[in-house]
């Protein structure tokens, strides 16, 4: 996949509507439920909708059981499965002692951008380029393209309550690589 400057007609948006159509397929047929995702298609739908408006944010368990009327372990469950189907991501924290408070929650990303783009009703450049998430769904295909150049055994993200933060932090060959992704598609 590529990222098309701004006058060309890209970002593939009919393989990706393709590639979300067989990952909705996939809850469906119920093939999640093979998986262990005891769970009704249509709770699913709301969960997913739900992980969606949380691409790129600190996973709150406890307030997307509230909303979805789960315990929050649930939640946690349908993430985990979510995760080891390699449908989302979750990204850890990077902790280390700087005197200074750090966030300690894991951040989630949908993997395919064509998936969060359709449960966020994205359906072309234009749409995305108005849309509030446009800089999560960025930093989400950013950070899915870097990790699969890295490698993803060693990555996290690293913020401070203070605002100081770091989207990806990559551990490689005993270095520390950190990386910032901020979309500017505007004129």
């Amino acid at each position: 996949m590529r990222i098309a400057c701004r006058c060309e007609p890209s970002l593939h948006f009919e393989h990706s509507t393709l590639k979300m159509q067989n990952g909705m397929e996939m809850v469906k047929r119920g093939d999640l439920r093979r998986l262990g995702v005891q769970v009704a298609p249509l709770a699913l739908r709301r969960f997913w909708n739900m992980v969606a408006r949380c691409h790129g944010q600190i996973w709150n368990a406890s307030e997307i059981g509230r909303s979805l009327g789960e315990a929050h372990t649930t939640v946690k469950r349908h993430l985990d499965i979510l995760c080891g189907a390699l449908v989302m991501r979750q990204l850890p924290p990077w902790f280390e002692s700087l005197g200074k408070r750090q966030v300690k929650s894991p951040k989630v990303y949908l993997r395919d951008s064509g998936l969060l783009h359709d449960l966020l009703g994205i359906a072309s450049f234009a749409a995305l380029e108005a849309h509030p998430k446009l800089g999560a769904s960025w930093e989400g295909f950013a950070l899915e393209e870097v990790l699969r150049a890295t490698g993803d055994r060693e990555a996290y993200f690293w913020n401070t309550q203070g605002g100081a933060k770091l989207d990806l932090l990559v551990f490689l060959n005993g270095q520390r690589y950190g990386f910032e992704f901020n979309s500017d598609f505007a004129g």
